[in-house]
């Protein structure tokens, strides 16, 4: 029991230092490059990628491997998917009421996402289907940010 709390609270700090440094450098690089989605793109790769290392090496050393590595992704991405956001509001008058529909839909999605992996877990008896399925829904939202034409 001490085990899992040590490493939970490592990966706490690990998440929180990756994911700050992940923020403050995509946001202005962003800017820099004059791109939005390559970076959000590439974030949810590495969420993907980070999501694989404790199914891949099931062991603490993955779980932290996940935390480094799918915590930067998380720390770009949401620095740069607000700016991207911000870039495909279709009307500037309207932009209060469609990014509250865009923050409706993220917090709904953080809602039903435990409810699916518990479902998942209790349904077979492992996390190793939620690591996959997690996998799959951060490539999907890579390819779906790449087909958005409007912003470069």
């Amino acid at each position: 029991m001490l085990e899992s709390a040590a490493t939970i609270a490592t990966m706490s700090i690990i998440l929180l230092v990756v994911g700050l440094i992940g923020s403050v450098v995509s946001g202005p690089l962003s800017d820099l490059i004059g791109r939005r989605k390559l970076p959000v793109v590439v974030s949810s790769v590495l969420f993907a990628i980070g999501m694989a290392m404790p199914w891949l090496m099931p062991s603490t050393t993955g779980m932290f491997l996940m935390a480094a590595i799918a915590g930067l992704g998380y720390g770009v991405y949401t620095s740069v998917d607000q700016a991207l956001n911000v870039d495909v509001l279709p009307s500037e008058k309207e932009a209060g009421k469609d990014l509250g529909i865009l923050n409706l839909s993220t917090t709904a999605g953080q809602t039903i996402g435990p409810l699916i992996t518990s479902a998942v877990v209790v349904a077979t008896g492992s996390y190793s289907i939620v690591f996959m399925i997690s996998i799959c829904a951060a490539l999907l939202g890579a390819l779906t940010i790449a087909w958005i034409k409007s912003v470069r």
